[in-house]
């Protein structure tokens, strides 16, 4: 009984992908793949550019600004949930768009805008960043 052989071991397989590692590498394409031995691995890749171009000191800060935002969070007495839960999801780093899906899976329908207005009302509340009031605006009146 043969064998079948898998679609990436078949003869115009590495036919066709000789010829286009042969083409990348003729117009200096970055390869994501290192051969090691005889398999292929994928380098690992940072989730942004940021984690690339980082310098000690932007990275420091950036440090001391969640770390803040996390003792604040700990410490402040909320007088909403979903408030709590945007300054937790925002001191752990999440971007507006995950905290959003994160609240509306939780029951709490929200925009980007409030999200946006929460983080900055208490960050302004903080002395963490220092807002001008028409920063400030939302078109939710939250007390």
């Amino acid at each position: 009984m043969e064998k079948k052989l898998k679609f990436f071991e078949t003869e115009n397989f590495k036919k066709a992908q000789k010829y286009w590692y042969d083409k990348l590498q003729a117009e200096k394409f970055p390869d994501h793949e290192k051969l090691v031995g005889t398999k292929l691995y994928l380098l690992p890749q940072s989730q942004s550019q940021y984690n690339d171009n980082v310098d000690r000191s932007n990275y420091d800060i950036t440090l001391e600004y969640y770390l803040r935002l996390a003792r604040h969070v700990e410490q402040e007495e909320f007088k909403s949930d979903r408030d709590r839960l945007i300054m937790k999801f925002h001191s752990e780093g999440k971007r507006i768009c995950r905290i959003i899906e994160a609240l509306q899976t939780l029951g709490f329908p929200c925009h980007r805008q409030t999200v946006r207005f929460v983080i900055r009302k208490f960050e302004h509340k903080w002395k963490i960043r220092h807002w001008q009031k028409k920063q400030m605006t939302s078109n939710l009146v939250i007390a």
